[in-house]
């Protein structure tokens, strides 16, 4: 509730118009099999603390003439209260019992209220309107997409289940070592692993890394206990990282992200992947990684930047996609935030001469 809060999906305004009795708060919600009546709520809930507030009434009302103090300093004036205690006996016992009968009638009023209490929270859980809230909000945004934008996301879906159907992916499948260019081109694991730390403590697991190559990034979010999983198109990468412990498939970019459930990543990386694809390839993958990412979730696009010597230094990078095609796809999508980081901006956990484009969700 609170990432949608901050996307911007309700009304600054909601709560007020729809009234105290829609707190989205877990805590004051009725557990699953918590029982009904006072006493029986969650510790802190306003019907915990009532029945609690009731035992403690009923425990002390009592009143008793022999609990009224006849002591003194002296023994004369002790004597005197005794006497006086025995002389107005009768009309001290008469009215400790009207304070007593209005004390009952007090009690039976607040353990009614106290019970419609109980009762109105256990019928309108404020966590089970949330929820209520969340599905109308989730419908109200899927009739509100155009017509031609859900039909060109349903052609994205049958282009990439056909691609998976007959297991194409996007490796050069060329006789030199794509590990050794790696090397040449990135420089050194531990360096390249250390540079990437910058970027794993932005992301929340589970993270996709869809071209992980020597499994830099995984390694960055291992040390930083975030569940992480990846893939690579160069088979060779993709085992090498695979025989260092690290969860790596050998497959494309695309497969990969399609094979994802919807709604189940923390974040999506996409690596030097874009040039790859092409500009509609790039399109794609970022619309589908709208699908697959769930709310608050993060889209990572790192990209050799034209206007850098870089953009022309991995003649396998495919053709340049400039940052601004791929703020727009993501726009397009409807991702709430998007943040570019030119080459210039220095991005934290980017190579040098690269732009970093996050989208949230």
């Amino acid at each position: 509730m609170a990432r949608r809060r901050a996307a911007g999906d309700y009304p600054p305004d909601l709560k007020r118009r729809l009234g105290p009795q829609l707190e989205l708060t877990a805590a004051s919600a009725t557990a699953p099999g918590a029982t009904s009546g006072l006493g029986g709520g969650i510790p802190g809930s306003p019907v915990e603390e009532t029945g609690a507030a009731l035992a403690a009434l009923s425990a002390a009302r009592r009143f008793d003439a022999n609990d009224i103090p006849s002591s003194s300093r002296t023994r004369a004036g002790e004597a005197a209260h005794r006497a006086l205690n025995v002389a107005l006996a009768r009309q001290t016992t008469g009215i400790l019992a009207q304070v007593g009968a209005f004390g009952e009638r007090v009690e039976a009023v607040l353990r009614l209220l106290a019970g419609r209490l109980d009762r109105l929270e256990n019928q309108h859980p404020p966590v089970l309107l949330a929820a209520q809230l969340d599905a109308l909000v989730d419908r109200v945004t899927q009739l509100e997409e155009p017509l031609e934008q859900r039909a060109a996301l349903a052609d994205l879906r049958h282009r990439v289940e056909t691609l998976e159907s007959v297991g194409r992916t996007a490796e050069a499948g060329a006789w030199w070592d794509a590990r050794q260019w790696v090397e040449t081109l990135d420089g050194p694991f531990g360096e390249v692993v250390a540079l990437r730390a910058a970027l794993a403590a932005t992301l929340q697991g589970p993270v996709l890394d869809l071209s992980c190559r020597r499994g830099e990034l995984l390694w960055a979010l291992r040390d930083r206990e975030v569940a992480a999983s990846g893939a690579d198109a160069d088979a060779r990468l993709a085992a090498t990282a695979a025989g260092a412990g690290l969860a790596v498939a050998h497959a494309g970019p695309l497969v990969t992200l399609a094979r994802a459930d919807d709604a189940s990543l923390g974040a999506v990386a996409a690596l030097s992947v874009a040039g790859r694809l092409g500009a509609q390839g790039a399109a794609d993958l970022v619309a589908l990684a709208a699908d697959k990412l769930r709310f608050g979730g993060h889209l990572v696009i790192e990209q050799a930047d034209v206007d850098q010597p870089r953009a022309f230094a991995d003649p396998t990078a495919g053709a340049p996609i400039t940052a601004e095609w791929i703020r727009f796809a993501c726009a397009q999508v409807r991702f709430g935030t998007i943040d570019v980081r030119r080459a210039q901006d220095e991005p934290a956990g980017a190579r040098p001469g690269c732009y970093l484009v996050t989208a949230i969700k």
